[in-house]
């Protein structure tokens, strides 16, 4: 597999946002019209018959993951035929990603968004990448600053990809 995506953030620090956050869905099951679980209202915002923590969507964020949900988001046949595949780079999309939400109000589920569409991995397992986007933005923004150096590493290593880990179901992206 390749290695840990969390390098990504190396290249956001520089970067605006053009991406609003908005989707044009039109799942008649879905209360909010919106692609997005929000994780914390009980209800079933994105109509696929899971509310908040239990939604695969949910398994990144803060109050989902403090509460040690592991739902092996990616590790399905699916999602692992995309990420193994080595004409998709992981990492680049995911940088990409983190770079145009950077300054999204909503970055978490912006950088979700735009991993599931760029790369086409599940919703669940973007959200994975979503969320150590946002740990990785929230955590090591400053050791990660001036570009990849063993600080950046050892600082995304501890404090983001744990989540991703138990987010996923799988090592080492």
């Amino acid at each position: 597999m390749k290695k840990m995506i969390l390098i990504f953030v190396l290249l956001s620090f520089a970067a605006g946002c053009s991406d609003d956050g908005t989707s044009n869905n039109s799942n008649t099951n879905n209360v909010n019209n919106t692609t997005a679980e929000i994780c914390d209202d009980t209800i079933d915002n994105d109509g696929d018959g899971s509310t908040d923590c239990d939604d695969t969507d949910c398994a990144a964020t803060a109050n989902c993951s403090t509460n040690n949900v592991s739902n092996g988001a990616c590790d399905n046949a699916a999602d692992l035929a995309i990420i193994e595949n080595p004409a998709v780079d992981q990492d680049a999309i995911t940088g990409t990603c983190t770079q145009s939400c950077f300054f999204n109000g909503d970055f978490l589920t912006c950088v979700t968004e735009c991993v599931q569409t760029d790369s086409g991995l599940s919703a669940g397992c973007s959200a994975c990448y979503g969320g150590t986007a946002d740990c990785g933005k929230t955590n090591c923004m400053t050791a990660c600053m001036g570009g990849a150096s063993p600080e950046c590493e050892a600082c995304l290593n501890e404090n983001c990809h744990p989540a991703f880990v138990t987010c996923s179901g799988i090592e080492g992206q």
